[in-house]
């Protein structure tokens, strides 16, 4: 038996795998679900209740508690998004600039999940199809 060809013949046999195999995508980070939708973000406790709707220019707007409008521009990579309030302005210097996990944590559209954010609080977070 010739084992140098069969082991030559498996490999042959095992090519089309290898060719075609495919590296899983990886699951889409928190700014590109939510971009063109609604990320809402809800406090335990009566907690404070906010709505932002992600532009994918690097903008958004959102809508803070008491119905405050609010506006300003993001930058996101896979781990980070970090937010840069423009208005309004009424909170105290360095309040305005945030980041968080970049992650939907295996998450989709509709679904819900709470998060730990970067001040300790664990807001659930939701993203809603479309902007309203």
């Amino acid at each position: 038996m010739n084992i140098p060809a069969l082991l030559g013949f498996g490999l042959v046999l095992g090519l089309p795998t290898l060719v075609t195999a495919q590296t899983p995508m990886a699951p889409p980070t928190l700014v590109q679900l939510a971009t063109g939708n609604t990320l809402e973000v809800v406090y335990p406790d009566d907690g404070p209740r906010l709505t932002f709707m992600f532009k994918s220019e690097g903008t958004f707007t959102a809508v803070f508690p008491d119905g405050v409008a609010g506006n300003g521009d993001y930058v996101a990579d896979d781990r980070y998004v970090c937010w840069i309030v423009k208005v309004p302005m009424d909170t105290e210097p360095g309040r305005n600039v945030r980041c968080e996990a970049n992650s939907t944590e295996g998450h989709g559209m509709g679904e819900s999940w709470t998060v730990t954010d970067s001040y300790g609080d664990k807001p659930t977070l939701t993203i809603r199809p479309g902007q309203h």
